[in-house]
């Protein structure tokens, strides 16, 4: 008995030993590499590069439309972009045939759709502007697109939004701008209506803040601005409500600007204008040379008498 169990001890110890040569991960002593799974390459970071020609560029655009300011022979008409560029009136004035409304601000790279850009105001993909032409005509346009990674950007946009730019975002990611443009707070020295059938008062608490008492739409306000002649073109921010548009505007031979505090029409005064009636109209003016102008009108709507 005792020696059968030693030859089975004997047995079992072959066993485990022939055991360890066939497999010698079960003994602790492979020296076979595990194969290990190749690093994901990181993600190349979102970059953007500006253009050294941004401002100049749409500073030219601008010279462009104010060539157009109240030159159209139509007034209170909407157009769409390739409406407006393919219109004869359009198309008559000289060098028009290049005329791009967008300028090429920078180089967007390694990254799959701009959804948002933020310079001044955050704009989203696909969102529209309206710009005034002169004769309540207005241009509806988009703010941007992309194309072949150029980010490109409509010229009353950038000449605005882009005063004192410090920075830019695209989506989520902030990239730092060299200063494009710099700006300061120029003086309204002047605010009348051109007929005196109007009234304006400055509003006790603020030099550039009006009360307005309406009676005619066709009837302007001549704003005499600091160091602004005949010879500058402006844009002009106007803000009703949670309306933002944009215009170009004509500093008349007088170097006085024309701004109106209800939409423009030489008709009489009706109903339709009641929805003006105390509201605020807030006129931001950004003249090229670098200066910004506010003026924020308070606004009574007197009907004629029927």
């Amino acid at each position: 008995m005792k020696l059968k169990n030693k030859i089975m001890r004997g047995l079992l110890a072959f066993c485990m030993a022939f055991t360890c040569v066939l497999g010698l991960a079960a003994c602790g002593n492979d020296t076979t590499e595990t194969p290990t799974t190749p690093a994901t390459p990181a993600t190349p970071a979102m970059t953007f590069t500006v253009s050294e020609t941004v401002m100049d560029d749409a500073n030219n655009v601008m010279a462009d439309l104010k060539l157009i300011h109240n030159n159209f022979p139509m007034q209170d008409q909407p157009f769409e972009l390739d409406d407006l560029t393919s219109h004869p009136a359009f198309i008559a004035y000289p060098d028009f045939a290049d005329f791009t409304y967008y300028v090429k601000v920078g180089t967007v790279a390694n990254v799959a759709s701009v959804e948002s850009i933020t310079l001044g105001s955050e704009f989203v993909k696909d969102q529209t502007f309206e710009l005034s032409i002169g004769k309540n005509c207005h241009l509806t346009a988009e703010v941007y697109y992309v194309e072949d990674n150029n980010l490109y950007i409509a010229a009353p946009i950038v000449v605005f939004e882009a005063v004192n730019l410090e920075k830019i975002k695209i989506n989520d990611t902030e990239f730092a701008v060299e200063e494009s443009l710099s700006a300061t707070a120029g003086e309204v020295e002047t605010a009348a209506f051109e007929t005196s059938s109007s009234t304006i008062a400055p509003k006790a608490d603020s030099e550039n803040q009006y009360n307005v008492v309406v009676k005619e739409a066709n009837n302007p306000i001549l704003l005499g601005l600091e160091n602004v002649t005949s010879d500058d073109f402006v844009v002009v921010k106007k803000v009703d409500g949670d309306v933002v548009s944009y215009a170009i505007s004509e500093v008349r031979a007088t170097d006085k600007l024309a701004v109106y505090p209800v939409p423009y029409s030489s008709e009489p005064l009706d109903e339709d204008y009641e929805v003006y009636n105390n509201t605020t109209r807030e006129y931001y003016i950004y003249v090229l040379n670098g200066d910004i102008y506010t003026v924020i009108l308070n606004i009574t709507v007197e009907l004629p008498t029927p």
